[in-house]
Protein backbone atom coordinates (compact mmCIF):
# COMPACT_ATOMS: atom_id res chain seq x y z
CA UNK A 1 0.00 0.00 0.00
CA UNK A 2 1.55 3.08 -1.15
CA UNK A 3 1.85 6.27 1.81
CA UNK A 4 0.19 9.49 0.95
CA UNK A 5 1.32 10.73 4.47
CA UNK A 6 4.40 11.41 6.14
CA UNK A 7 3.69 13.58 9.28
CA UNK A 8 2.31 11.69 11.78
CA UNK A 9 2.13 14.14 14.60
CA UNK A 10 3.19 18.12 14.48
CA UNK A 11 4.21 19.00 18.18
CA UNK A 12 4.76 22.13 17.10
CA UNK A 13 4.10 25.08 14.50
CA UNK A 14 5.19 28.58 14.75
CA UNK A 15 5.30 31.69 12.12
CA UNK A 16 7.31 34.27 13.76
CA UNK A 17 7.26 37.51 11.78
CA UNK A 18 9.25 39.25 12.57
CA UNK A 19 11.18 38.88 15.97
CA UNK A 20 15.00 38.70 17.33
CA UNK A 21 16.23 35.31 17.42
CA UNK A 22 16.55 33.86 20.94
CA UNK A 23 19.66 31.14 21.09
CA UNK A 24 18.60 27.98 21.32
CA UNK A 25 21.23 25.90 23.21
CA UNK A 26 22.95 22.82 21.85
CA UNK A 27 21.16 19.83 22.51
CA UNK A 28 20.35 16.59 20.41
CA UNK A 29 16.54 17.08 19.46
CA UNK A 30 13.78 13.68 19.76
CA UNK A 31 12.17 14.72 16.84
CA UNK A 32 12.63 16.15 13.33
CA UNK A 33 12.82 20.49 13.07
CA UNK A 34 11.76 21.75 9.55
CA UNK A 35 12.82 25.77 9.18
CA UNK A 36 12.04 28.22 6.64
CA UNK A 37 13.30 31.79 6.62
CA UNK A 38 10.95 34.09 4.78
CA UNK A 39 12.67 37.37 5.77
CA UNK A 40 15.92 38.21 7.39
CA UNK A 41 18.88 35.47 8.50
CA UNK A 42 18.73 32.42 11.21
CA UNK A 43 21.72 30.80 12.22
CA UNK A 44 22.47 27.23 13.14
CA UNK A 45 24.93 24.81 14.29
CA UNK A 46 24.18 21.30 13.66
CA UNK A 47 26.20 18.32 14.45
CA UNK A 48 28.90 21.20 14.91
CA UNK A 49 28.19 22.63 11.05
CA UNK A 50 27.63 25.85 10.90
CA UNK A 51 24.73 27.04 8.80
CA UNK A 52 23.60 30.63 7.99
CA UNK A 53 19.90 30.36 6.59
CA UNK A 54 19.11 33.82 4.71
CA UNK A 55 15.76 34.20 2.93
CA UNK A 56 13.81 30.94 1.33
CA UNK A 57 16.41 28.99 2.63
CA UNK A 58 15.63 26.11 4.73
CA UNK A 59 17.32 23.64 7.47
CA UNK A 60 16.01 19.80 7.89
CA UNK A 61 17.08 18.32 11.38
CA UNK A 62 16.63 15.01 12.38
CA UNK A 63 15.81 13.13 15.55
CA UNK A 64 19.52 12.97 17.58
CA UNK A 65 20.78 15.85 16.08
CA UNK A 66 22.78 18.30 17.99
CA UNK A 67 20.59 21.39 17.30
CA UNK A 68 21.44 25.11 18.13
CA UNK A 69 20.17 27.85 17.36
CA UNK A 70 22.56 31.65 17.96
CA UNK A 71 21.10 34.40 19.22
CA UNK A 72 20.51 37.27 16.82
CA UNK A 73 19.01 40.76 17.73
CA UNK A 74 18.16 41.25 13.97
CA UNK A 75 14.21 40.98 13.65
CA UNK A 76 14.09 37.57 11.22
CA UNK A 77 10.70 36.25 9.54
CA UNK A 78 10.60 32.38 10.02
CA UNK A 79 7.91 29.25 9.95
CA UNK A 80 9.17 26.08 11.90
CA UNK A 81 7.97 22.55 12.61
CA UNK A 82 8.65 20.19 14.82
CA UNK A 83 7.15 16.99 13.93
CA UNK A 84 6.89 12.90 14.29
CA UNK A 85 7.01 10.93 10.82
CA UNK A 86 5.15 7.69 10.25
CA UNK A 87 7.12 4.62 11.05
CA UNK A 88 8.91 3.40 8.07
CA UNK A 89 9.11 5.94 6.23
CA UNK A 90 12.61 7.17 4.87
CA UNK A 91 13.50 11.21 5.18
CA UNK A 92 16.29 10.89 3.41
CA UNK A 93 17.18 14.86 3.09
CA UNK A 94 19.84 17.06 3.57
CA UNK A 95 20.11 19.34 6.14
CA UNK A 96 20.78 22.20 4.26
CA UNK A 97 18.16 23.74 1.79
CA UNK A 98 19.42 26.86 0.11
CA UNK A 99 16.42 28.97 -1.93
CA UNK A 100 14.26 26.30 -1.48
CA UNK A 101 11.18 27.65 0.03
CA UNK A 102 8.49 27.42 -3.57
CA UNK A 103 6.04 29.73 -4.44
CA UNK A 104 3.59 26.81 -3.65
CA UNK A 105 4.58 26.85 -0.15
CA UNK A 106 4.53 30.73 0.15
CA UNK A 107 0.56 30.36 -0.67
CA UNK A 108 -0.09 27.05 1.92
CA UNK A 109 1.53 29.25 4.82
CA UNK A 110 -0.75 32.33 3.10
CA UNK A 111 -3.52 30.25 3.90
CA UNK A 112 -2.70 28.70 7.36
CA UNK A 113 -1.47 32.27 8.72
CA UNK A 114 -1.58 31.49 12.50
CA UNK A 115 1.61 31.95 14.55
CA UNK A 116 0.61 28.99 16.46
CA UNK A 117 -1.68 25.89 15.79
CA UNK A 118 -4.56 27.45 17.28
CA UNK A 119 -7.02 25.23 19.58
CA UNK A 120 -9.91 24.69 17.12
CA UNK A 121 -10.81 21.14 15.96
CA UNK A 122 -8.98 20.61 12.84
CA UNK A 123 -5.95 22.65 13.14
CA UNK A 124 -3.19 20.08 13.90
CA UNK A 125 -4.49 18.37 10.78
CA UNK A 126 -4.78 21.13 8.58
CA UNK A 127 -1.02 21.84 9.60
CA UNK A 128 -0.26 18.38 9.37
CA UNK A 129 -1.23 18.00 5.78
CA UNK A 130 0.58 21.55 5.12
CA UNK A 131 3.24 20.00 6.16
CA UNK A 132 3.24 16.63 4.15
CA UNK A 133 3.14 18.54 0.91
CA UNK A 134 5.99 20.63 1.79
CA UNK A 135 7.76 17.11 2.95
CA UNK A 136 6.87 15.57 -0.64
CA UNK A 137 7.75 19.04 -2.49
CA UNK A 138 11.64 18.68 -0.78
CA UNK A 139 11.94 14.81 -1.97
CA UNK A 140 10.48 15.57 -5.19
CA UNK A 141 12.99 18.20 -5.38
CA UNK A 142 16.31 16.45 -3.46
CA UNK A 143 15.47 12.95 -5.03
CA UNK A 144 18.22 12.14 -7.19
CA UNK A 145 16.42 8.34 -8.09
CA UNK A 146 15.44 7.79 -12.01
CA UNK A 147 14.63 4.77 -13.89
CA UNK A 148 16.61 6.01 -16.55
CA UNK A 149 20.46 4.98 -15.89
CA UNK A 150 21.55 7.85 -17.98
CA UNK A 151 20.24 10.58 -15.91
CA UNK A 152 21.55 9.57 -12.51
CA UNK A 153 24.89 9.20 -14.32
CA UNK A 154 24.40 12.86 -15.30
CA UNK A 155 23.83 13.54 -12.00
CA UNK A 156 26.31 12.07 -10.33
CA UNK A 157 28.75 13.81 -13.24
CA UNK A 158 27.52 17.37 -12.18
CA UNK A 159 27.68 16.51 -8.64
CA UNK A 160 31.28 15.28 -8.88
CA UNK A 161 32.11 17.85 -11.02
CA UNK A 162 31.21 21.32 -9.88
CA UNK A 163 34.58 22.50 -10.07
CA UNK A 164 35.12 21.74 -13.80
CA UNK A 165 33.56 23.38 -16.55
CA UNK A 166 30.86 21.11 -17.63
CA UNK A 167 29.33 21.67 -21.15
CA UNK A 168 26.45 19.45 -22.50
CA UNK A 169 28.97 18.34 -25.25
CA UNK A 170 31.52 17.12 -22.56
CA UNK A 171 28.94 14.99 -20.43
CA UNK A 172 27.22 13.97 -23.54
CA UNK A 173 30.86 12.45 -24.32
CA UNK A 174 31.31 11.02 -21.39
CA UNK A 175 28.66 8.95 -22.03
CA UNK A 176 28.63 8.39 -25.61
CA UNK A 177 25.39 9.63 -26.34
CA UNK A 178 25.00 12.51 -28.97
CA UNK A 179 24.38 16.03 -27.69
CA UNK A 180 20.73 15.99 -28.83
CA UNK A 181 19.87 12.77 -27.10
CA UNK A 182 21.22 13.74 -23.84
CA UNK A 183 19.79 16.95 -23.91
CA UNK A 184 16.38 15.39 -24.69
CA UNK A 185 16.11 12.86 -22.20
CA UNK A 186 17.95 15.23 -19.40
CA UNK A 187 14.40 17.91 -20.09
CA UNK A 188 11.97 15.11 -20.66
CA UNK A 189 13.24 13.54 -17.20
CA UNK A 190 13.48 16.42 -14.87
CA UNK A 191 11.64 19.50 -16.89
CA UNK A 192 14.86 21.60 -17.26
CA UNK A 193 17.32 21.99 -19.43
CA UNK A 194 20.97 20.54 -18.79
CA UNK A 195 22.60 23.98 -18.91
CA UNK A 196 20.33 25.35 -16.27
CA UNK A 197 20.70 22.38 -14.06
CA UNK A 198 23.93 22.43 -13.85
CA UNK A 199 24.29 26.23 -13.25
CA UNK A 200 21.77 25.85 -10.57
CA UNK A 201 23.89 23.53 -8.96
CA UNK A 202 27.00 25.79 -9.05
CA UNK A 203 24.91 28.54 -7.55
CA UNK A 204 24.33 26.62 -4.95
CA UNK A 205 27.38 25.62 -3.75
CA UNK A 206 28.57 29.47 -4.54
CA UNK A 207 25.83 30.63 -2.03
CA UNK A 208 27.59 28.59 0.44
CA UNK A 209 30.77 29.38 -0.13
CA UNK A 210 29.84 33.03 -0.23
CA UNK A 211 27.82 32.80 2.96
CA UNK A 212 29.96 30.50 4.79
CA UNK A 213 33.19 30.65 4.11
CA UNK A 214 36.02 33.43 4.24
CA UNK A 215 37.22 32.71 0.46
CA UNK A 216 37.47 36.16 -2.01
CA UNK A 217 34.82 36.05 -4.39
CA UNK A 218 37.00 35.73 -7.26
CA UNK A 219 38.12 32.25 -6.25
CA UNK A 220 34.63 31.46 -5.31
CA UNK A 221 34.03 32.09 -9.12
CA UNK A 222 37.36 30.53 -10.29
CA UNK A 223 37.11 27.31 -8.39
CA UNK A 224 34.11 26.86 -9.94
CA UNK A 225 34.85 26.66 -13.25
CA UNK A 226 34.25 30.47 -14.57
CA UNK A 227 36.81 32.26 -16.00
CA UNK A 228 34.76 35.50 -16.14
CA UNK A 229 33.75 36.92 -12.60
CA UNK A 230 31.36 39.15 -14.37
CA UNK A 231 29.37 36.31 -15.90
CA UNK A 232 29.88 34.62 -12.48
CA UNK A 233 28.29 37.42 -10.31
CA UNK A 234 25.50 38.06 -13.17
CA UNK A 235 24.47 34.48 -13.05
CA UNK A 236 24.50 34.86 -9.03
CA UNK A 237 22.18 37.73 -8.92
CA UNK A 238 19.68 35.80 -11.44
CA UNK A 239 19.59 33.03 -9.18
CA UNK A 240 19.02 34.47 -5.86
CA UNK A 241 18.28 38.64 -6.55
CA UNK A 242 21.88 39.99 -5.02
CA UNK A 243 24.78 39.90 -6.06
CA UNK A 244 27.73 37.92 -4.21
CA UNK A 245 29.18 41.19 -2.64
CA UNK A 246 25.81 42.21 -1.86
CA UNK A 247 24.89 38.58 -0.34
CA UNK A 248 27.64 38.57 1.37
CA UNK A 249 27.80 42.30 3.21
CA UNK A 250 24.01 40.75 4.40
CA UNK A 251 26.17 37.89 6.50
Amino acid sequence: MENYYIVKKVLHYCNVQPLSCRHIPPKPIPYYDLTFVLEGSLTYIVDGTKYILNKNDGIFIKPGMIRERLKDDKQAWWVSFNFESIEGFDLSLPVYHPDSFSSDMKKLIQIFPYRHIPPDNFSKQKAANLLNFILFDLLEKFSCLSQNSYINEIIRIVDEGLTKKLTLQGISAELNLSKEYTSYIFRKETGKTLTNYINEQKMIAAKEFVTNSGMPLAEISKSLGFDNYNYFSRLFKKHFALTPIDMRKKV
